[in-house]
């Protein structure tokens, strides 16, 4: 199924696959749409009655597929939900280690005083935060590369929570 690549894909970072998913979506959903608006016009045609109601009336043998399809597009509903988190929590990531990069690069210009030597005062924490980020995606990275599995997220997201604390 197109979702269940798409969840797979996420879940491995491939965004190659996920252009290409995402073209494939949109023309399925285009698809979709134009068939179930053909359905509506040729069956419900002047009928205020839902699928439901017509089907009993009008073609009861259909009715098993109807639920059927009805629990495919449940399903399918379900799967999309999932995947929509996934992407949320992905842009979370980023925004964190972001942030973290953008905090350290801020107070770079700081580190050294006016007497040329340095001032790590605040800004160590940071700058040593930001360098275990920067090493978390180093070691995702080269796992993906080397076909290793992936770091667990709970690690990874605790990793990144335990720098944005060291930061705070």
């Amino acid at each position: 199924m197109l979702l269940e690549s798409e969840q797979k894909a996420l879940l491995g970072n491939d965004t190659e696959r996920l252009l290409s998913i995402a073209e494939s979506k949109a023309q399925a959903a285009t698809q979709l749409a134009g068939m179930a608006d053909a359905r509506r016009k040729a069956l419900l045609a002047g009928s205020t009655d839902t699928m439901e109601a017509w089907l009993p009336k009008n073609a009861p043998a259909s009715l098993p597929l109807w639920q059927t399809i009805r629990q495919l597009a449940a399903q399918a509903q379900q799967i999309n939900s999932t995947n929509g988190k996934l992407i949320q929590s992905g842009l979370r990531r980023n925004q964190q280690a972001l942030t973290a990069l953008q905090g350290a690069s801020q107070h770079a210009a700081g580190l050294y005083g006016p007497d040329g030597q340095p001032n790590l005062g605040g800004s160590g924490r940071i700058i040593a935060a930001s360098s275990r980020v920067l090493k978390n995606v180093a070691r995702m990275a080269s796992c993906k590369a080397h076909g290793a599995e992936r770091p667990r997220k709970r690690a990874m997201r605790v990793s990144v929570q335990t720098n944005l604390q060291v930061m705070s």
